[in-house]
């Protein structure tokens, strides 16, 4: 076994195992030096964003992305020097504008001397289970929903619908949907909950008892109308007829494995 081991290291150098490692791993990989400048991308690269390796090698970050999105990276590098290694939600668009959220985890790249001269990035989309959101807000929601005795009732038919998104305001922006629903509603009333899919969109429908319309100044109901969109989405509300009111929430929806599988 020693020598099988041996011959598989012979027969590949470390920088050529290095190499295949960087090119071939199942996230995007980058390094930029010490001004921003992309010195390194791998393939994902291009999965992901629709930018070849070459299109943005030799380019600094600031060319590449929004001034908004900068900032957010400056204040990333500026956590990196205080030893703070916790990865960061972005929002980064593609060649045709479309916006997805990626996850990034970096680390300083340090000299000898402990001075960084660059820095080690990866990043990955990030999928969140649509039902387990749901699920995590209104266990959140259900002890403001028993101090005002209002019953919450789910149903999910998309319990493993998957979105691509920022898990705090998702989750934010359904939250304030199911507090104001509860809110809305006298005692005894329902408030009724409802996951599902299209062919291409998530779905989250709630709905309340109360008596009195919603109004669409409302403050809850313009940031969640605000996060939605900002993740692709729409928020639509409707006062229904017989009283109440109804907050239709779609999001673009990613496909399942097996849906990826066919494709």
């Amino acid at each position: 076994m020693p020598q099988s081991r041996d011959r598989c290291v012979s027969e590949h150098s470390m920088p050529e195992i290095a190499g295949r490692v960087a090119e071939h791993a199942p996230l995007l990989l980058v390094y930029l030096d010490r001004d921003l400048r992309v010195r390194f991308a791998n393939r994902h690269c291009e999965e992901l964003f629709g930018h070849a390796p070459r299109e943005i090698i030799g380019r600094l970050l600031a060319e590449l992305v929004d001034a908004r999105t900068l900032a957010h990276a400056l204040a990333h590098v500026a956590e990196l020097e205080r030893g703070n290694h916790a990865p960061r939600e972005y929002l980064l668009r593609n060649k045709q504008g479309a916006r997805k959220f990626v996850q990034v985890s970096a680390t300083a790249d340090r000299n000898p001397e402990g001075r960084s001269v660059g820095y080690f990035a990866c990043a990955g989309s990030v999928a969140l289970g649509l039902g387990e959101l749901v699920g995590s807000v209104v266990c959140e929601m259900s002890a403001l929903a028993a101090e005002r005795g209002v019953r919450l009732e789910t149903r999910a038919d998309g319990v493993a619908t998957r979105v691509n998104g920022d898990v705090r305001n998702l989750r934010q922006a359904l939250a304030r949907l199911v507090g104001a629903a509860i809110e809305r509603s006298h005692p005894r009333s329902t408030v009724r909950i409802h996951v599902g899919e299209t062919e291409e969109r998530a779905t989250f429908l709630v709905e309340d008892e109360g008596m009195e319309p919603v109004l669409a100044g409302h403050l809850g109901l313009c940031i969640s109308r605000a996060i939605v969109e900002r993740h692709g989405g729409t928020l639509h509300v409707a006062n229904l007829e017989q009283g109440g009111a109804a907050l239709h929430v779609e999001l673009p929806r990613l496909a399942s494995d097996d849906e990826g599988n066919r494709s």
